[in-house]
C-alpha cells in the first residue's frame, strides 16, 4: 500500500485510476469506521487523496498467498500477480508493475517458515498461516502441510467452516493447488449443535464429504453436561447414516480423551480408496457455473441468482483470462443458515465478485511494461529483493547491505510428500 501511494505521488507512470484502486491496508482493529476512509490528505507532501480502507490482517490476499505458495520463489511469483487496481484505460495493474515483490519477500522471509510447537502431551504440531475462512480458503499453509507429510505417517489438518464452506475450499483450492489427496474427513459435532440444527443438517455434511470421494468420520465433542443418553442418540443417528462415530474428550483429558476417535479415524484411513477422491468441479468450467455447482452440490441450493454487478464482473474476469481459476465463496447471514433450509427450492444470491491476483495474468499481458527504473531514486524499496537463501540484496550497486538473516527453512524445491502419508 505504501509503495502504491508513493507511486501515485511520484507521477503515476502506470496511469493508475485512483478511483479503481482495490488494494487496501490491513490492521487488526475492531473499528468499522476504518473500513472506508479517505487517505492522502494534508497537501502534496502527504500523497494523493483517494478513497481506500482497512481490512483485517487475516483477510489480506497476502495471507492467502502465503498459505498457497510452495516456497519463497513461488510466493514472489504469486505476489507479482496481485491485482492492485486498474489504469485509466480499464486495464488491470499488477504488483509486478510496481516492482513490489522483492521488498515484500524480504518482509515475509521469516513469516514463510512454519512454526514448530508441541501440544501439552508433547505431540509435534506445525502452526502456520491464517487466511480468513470466509473471505479466503481458511486452511494452514501448503508449506507446513507438505513438511508434515514428509515427516509423519499421519497428518491431521483443519478446514474450518464445516463441509460446505471449509471442506469445499480445502478440496477445491488447497488440495487442487498443492496436489494433495486426503484419506478421510472428520466432521466435528456437539449434542447442542445437533439439538439446534437436527440430524438432517449432519446428514448433509456427511453427503458433502462423500461428494469428494472421502470416507466420513463423525467426532462427537463430549462435554460435562452431555448425558449418556444424548451421546447414545448421536451414535445411533450416525449408525443410521452409515458413518462411524468416535467420542472425543480431548479438551478435558488431552490425548487420552481422543484415543477412541483416533482409532475410528485410523480404521477409516485403512479402508479408504484414495482413487475415489475428486474435486467438486473441473478447471475448465465457467466461473458462474462453478459458483452454481458449489451452491447446488455443497450448499443444497436450487441454483444461484447473480446480481447484475456480479454477473458483469464474472464476465470481465473470464475475458481477462481468469476463467480457469477456482471459485472462493464468502458467506453472509443468508448462506450462514442451516443448509437444510436451502434445499426447498431456494436460490443462493451472489452480489459481488473479485479476482484474486495470485491467479495468473492473461498470456497476452505477459509483456506489460514495468515501472521505469528511473523511479528507483524515488523509492529504494523497488530495488530490495530476497533470494531463496542468504541475505536480502539491494540491487543497483549495493551488494553488501548489512541485513543478516537466517536461512530459509525450505529450499527452492518443496519437500515431496511421503506416498504412504495421509492427510
Amino acid at each position: 500500500s505504501a509503495m502504491l501511494d508513493n507511486h501515485l505521488a511520484q507521477g503515476n507512470t502506470l496511469g493508475l485510476d485512483v478511483r479503481r484502486i482495490s488494494w487496501k491496508r490491513v490492521m487488526d482493529m475492531n473499528d468499522r469506521a476504518l473500513r472506508h476512509i479517505v487517505a492522502g490528505l494534508g497537501g502534496p507532501a502527504h500523497g494523493v487523496p483517494r478513497e481506500t480502507g482497512f481490512d483485517i490482517t487475516v483477510a489480506s490476499e497476502i495471507m492467502a498467498i502465503l498459505c498457497l505458495a510452495k516456497d519463497l520463489q513461488d510466493f514472489k511469483a504469486r505476489v507479482e500477480r496481485v491485482i492492485v487496481g486498474e489504469s485509466v484505460s480499464g486495464a488491470p495493474v499488477a504488483a509486478r508493475e510496481l516492482r513490489a515483490a522483492g521488498a515484500m519477500a524480504v518482509l515475509m522471509k521469516d513469516a514463510i517458515k512454519p512454526n514448530l510447537v508441541q501440544t501439552l502431551d508433547g505431540t509435534p504440531a506445525l502452526v502456520h498461516g491464517g487466511p480468513f475462512g470466509n473471505i479466503a480458503h481458511g486452511c494452514n499453509s501448503l508449506i507446513a502441510t507438505r513438511l508434515a507429510l514428509k515427516l509423519g505417517e499421519v497428518v491431521v489438518t483443519e478446514a474450518g467452516f464445516a463441509s460446505d464452506l471449509g471442506g469445499e475450499k480445502f478440496v477445491d483450492i488447497k488440495c487442487r493447488t498443492g496436489g494433495l489427496v486426503p484419506s478421510a474427513a472428520v466432521i466435528v459435532v456437539t449434542t447442542r449443535a445437533l439439538a439446534l440444527h437436527g440430524t438432517e443438517n449432519l446428514a448433509k455434511h456427511v453427503e458433502n464429504v462423500r461428494l469428494f470421494g472421502l470416507p466420513p468420520v463423525v467426532a462427537l465433542n463430549r462435554f460435562t453436561d452431555d448425558t449418556d443418553d444424548k451421546v447414545a442418540a448421536v451414535v445411533a443417528a450416525c449408525k443410521e447414516l452409515g458413518v462411524p462415530c468416535g467420542v472425543s474428550r480431548g479438551w478435558e483429558l488431552g490425548g487420552a480423551g481422543v484415543t477412541d476417535l483416533a482409532g475410528t479415524v485410523l480404521n477409516a484411513i485403512g479402508s479408504a480408496d484414495r482413487s475415489r477422491f475428486s474435486y467438486l468441479y473441473p478447471d475448465d468450467l465457467g466461473l458462474a457455473a462453478k459458483l452454481e455447482t458449489i451452491a447446488k452440490r455443497a450448499y443444497g441450493a436450487d441454483g444461484i441468482a447473480l446480481a447484475p454487478a456480479a454477473a458483469a464482473k464474472l464476465a470481465r474476469f473470464e475475458a481477462l483470462g481468469y476463467g480457469r481459476r477456482a471459485a472462493c465463496q464468502a458467506p453472509n447471514p443468508e448462506t450462514g443458515r442451516p443448509r437444510v433450509l436451502l434445499a426447498a427450492g431456494e436460490r443462493q444470491t451472489d452480489r459481488d465478485a473479485r479476482a484474486a491476483g495470485q491467479a495468473q495474468r492473461p498470456a497476452d499481458d505477459a509483456d506489460a511494461p514495468l515501472l521505469d527504473r528511473r523511479q528507483d531514486r524515488l523509492d529504494r524499496r523497488l530495488s530490495v529483493d530476497q533470494r531463496e537463501r542468504g541475505r536480502p540484496v539491494l540491487n543497483g550497486g549495493y551488494a553488501s547491505i548489512a541485513m543478516p538473516m537466517r536461512a530459509v527453512l525450505l529450499g527452492t524445491e518443496s519437500p515431496r510428500p511421503n506416498p504412504k502419508a495421509e492427510v
